[in-house]
């Protein structure tokens, strides 16, 4: 069952009367229930457009998207999003944070905070529930926008880079951890990256996009059980060295 369907997607950006800029053409995929996707390319493939277009951030030109069958109009609480930059509030503590979503729904303090804590739990995060993001290294704000999206219960998880500003160790690190968080919860995640290797260590599938023409240039399958990825071993495992290597090739246009 598809939790995402994405049909002859076109997206394009500027000023009515003006040149328009291309940023996708005609893409078509499905995301299953419960599958990791990543999506890789170079610099200006269209990557975050994809997760805006799907998110409803953005208008598409022409074709269809659908989160079980339904088509995006516009933002739902369906889809959680997850960006680089943490935006989380300075004035208020990371349970607060986390909460916040809930408080817009009308959820009670005492009912939220519950609910919040859980999350932080989850995610590793319960004894810094009391303290401010000034508080908190890159990977605990991080970790704090992933509860955040989480509590919301969305349908699908929408991420756009958001490992990318941490550092190399606690990127793999939160990655490990993102791996354990989407088994406990079986969520569905649609994964963008400029990283092949976190890519392929992450994803249940690999998808290409090249520019121009803004097009999906392959789909590679990820044959290693999750189970059986960490930093520890992987690295030396040669399924992950030619998986790395098919991926890197498509996205140079080998």
């Amino acid at each position: 069952m598809s939790n995402i369907r994405i049909s002859g997607l076109t997206v394009e950006y500027g000023i009515e009367g003006q040149p328009r800029h291309l940023a996708l053409e005609d893409v078509s995929f499905e995301v299953c229930s419960g599958e990791f996707f990543c999506v890789v390319g170079a610099s200006g493939c269209g990557k975050s457009t994809l997760v805006s277009a799907i998110a409803g951030f953005v208008p598409p030109k022409a074709g269809r998207v659908e989160v079980d069958g339904e088509a995006i109009r516009g933002p739902g609480p369906d889809r959680g999003v997850v960006f680089q930059e943490y935006a989380l509030l300075p004035w208020r503590t990371v349970i607060d944070n986390v909460a916040l979503g809930l408080k817009f729904r009308g959820v009670g303090r005492d009912e939220r905070r519950r609910q919040a804590a859980e999350y932080l739990k989850l995610t590793g995060l319960e004894q810094a529930a009391e303290k401010y993001p000034h508080e908190l290294s890159g990977g605990m704000k991080q970790r704090t926008a992933v509860a955040r999206t989480l509590v919301m219960s969305p349908k699908v998880m929408l991420m756009d880079e958001p490992f990318a500003a941490v550092d190399a160790q606690t990127r793999v690190v939160l990655q490990q951890e993102l791996l354990r968080i989407c088994a406990a919860q079986k969520m569905t995640v649609l994964f963008v990256t400029h990283s092949v290797e976190e890519a392929v260590f992450l994803g249940d599938r690999v998808m290409v996009l090249g520019r121009p023409p803004h097009q999906i240039k392959d789909m590679i399958a990820i044959d290693i059980p999750r189970e059986e990825r960490d930093w520890g071993t992987i690295a030396t495992d040669p399924r992950f060295a030619v998986l790395s290597g098919e991926v890197m090739n498509r996205v140079r246009g080998n």
